[in-house]
């Protein structure tokens, strides 16, 4: 008799395979999901200063990156936008991923922030107001280190801070 096809122990035999691999692999999997938020968020931030300086530099205006640490969210003007524009940049501010919040921003010359709004300058000149930001989502961390001259907002794993003008490897 011919038969086409696979008997019942063949694809309950392929089906046991297929559950012990995606047992094996699901923390992993669920671990970077996890870890693609804190990057993403760290990204989108790199991405959104760089954009603001080559517009700087192109329209000839300095522009204003603010970051709520109280909403958990950022947002940007130009200086010479109005107070009701600024407003309404404010109301459409960017909010982190859900789980990712910023833990601190460090500025050289004013210490650490960890409420209220914070301001980063970036000039039309071509540099912006060196800072350090510090993302978390409670188990993993990430320092974003933005340095005047360098177009690249510099990423790290692990929390950065200034010390006497230059940056060391910090623990909590």
């Amino acid at each position: 008799m011919k038969t086409h096809g696979y008997t019942f122990i063949e694809l309950m035999v392929v089906i046991t395979i297929l559950g012990i691999l995606l047992f094996l692999a699901a923390p992993n999997l669920r671990e970077r999901i996890i870890l693609n938020k804190i990057d993403q968020a760290a990204g989108t931030i790199a991405s959104e200063i760089t954009k603001l300086r080559s517009e700087a530099v192109r329209e000839g205006v300095d522009y204003v990156l603010v970051f709520d640490l109280d909403r958990q969210c950022f947002y940007n003007y130009h200086t010479a936008m109005n107070p009701e524009k600024i407003g309404e940049r404010r109301k459409n501010a960017i909010s982190f991923p859900q789980g990712v919040r910023c833990k601190d921003i460090h500025l050289p010359t004013s210490g650490e922030q960890i409420i209220g709004e914070v301001p980063i300058l970036i000039s039309f000149r071509g540099y912006v107001q060196p800072v350090i930001l510090h993302l978390t989502d409670g188990e993993h961390y990430r320092s974003l280190w933005v340095q005047p001259f360098l177009s690249k907002v510099e990423i790290r794993e692990e929390e950065l801070f200034f010390t006497d003008l230059s940056v060391i490897k910090g623990k909590l």
